[in-house]
């Protein structure tokens, strides 16, 4: 006799037929047709992902592997595997996902462009509301992509002024320049970053804004103007 999942089971209770009764029936279909393109196969293992009913009624995750053995004409005789309860991983996966997206939410709700980066500088993120008023793609502008929507004039300096706050690591980076808007006319931004400090102190992602004047999409055309910039 063995315990699973709060179950105590006979010796002959544990075949096919009973794991998969307890499956969780939107799981059941892919999982009993992959074990057994599996067991009829060819393959030595088997790996899968499932909700598994318990004995008290509730589901768990589970990671299941079994290894197949198979007698001297390839013919599976015996599988021998374990299941493991992996439900603590996927609450925090799905706790996860849910702090994402009501991040992406909250920034796509925001008047400002709202963007993201990784410690090297990459941009990872920028919210809708830059794609569609810079009229491009978020593969545009993901990297350094976003570069390019800069005015001619303030490129280099931003570029610059960008790799300096990355090297000497501020917690802080402030510019004002000029984008593209998406019929080709040019407006100025203050665009702002902070440090998020996550597992080292000396690498950090950065969260920024880039706000036209009057805190929306782009002030007017700044001919003339004298831009600032700080690097605290």
């Amino acid at each position: 006799m063995f315990t699973l999942f709060g179950y105590v089971l006979e010796q002959n209770e544990t075949d096919p037929a009973w794991w998969l009764e307890r499956v969780h029936p939107d799981d059941r279909a892919a999982v009993e047709s992959f074990f057994y393109e599996v067991v009829h196969g060819n393959d030595l293992s088997w790996v899968d992902e499932y909700r598994f009913r318990c004995d008290d009624g509730s589901y768990k995750d589970v990671y299941d592997r079994g290894y197949v053995i198979r007698d001297a004409d390839g013919r599976a005789v015996r599988m021998i595997g374990a299941m493991l309860d992996i439900t603590p991983r996927k609450r925090a996966e799905e706790a996860l996902r849910q702090s994402q997206q009501r991040w992406k939410n909250l920034t796509e709700a925001l008047p400002q462009f709202v963007w993201t980066a990784r410690p090297d500088g990459f941009m990872d993120y920028g919210s809708a509301q830059i794609e569609q008023y810079m009229g491009c793609t978020e593969r545009e502008l993901l990297g350094g992509g976003w570069l390019a929507m800069l005015h001619p004039d303030d490129r280099d300096r931003t570029q610059q002024a960008w790799q300096a706050a990355i090297e000497a690591h501020q917690n802080e980076y402030e510019i004002e320049h000029r984008f593209r808007r998406f019929d080709g006319a040019y407006r100025w931004f203050k665009t702002r970053g902070v440090a998020v400090h996550r597992h080292h102190r000396r690498q950090a992602a950065r969260r920024g804004v880039a706000a036209g004047e009057g805190g929306g999409g782009g002030g007017q055309p700044g001919e003339g103007r004298v831009p600032r910039q700080r690097q605290p």
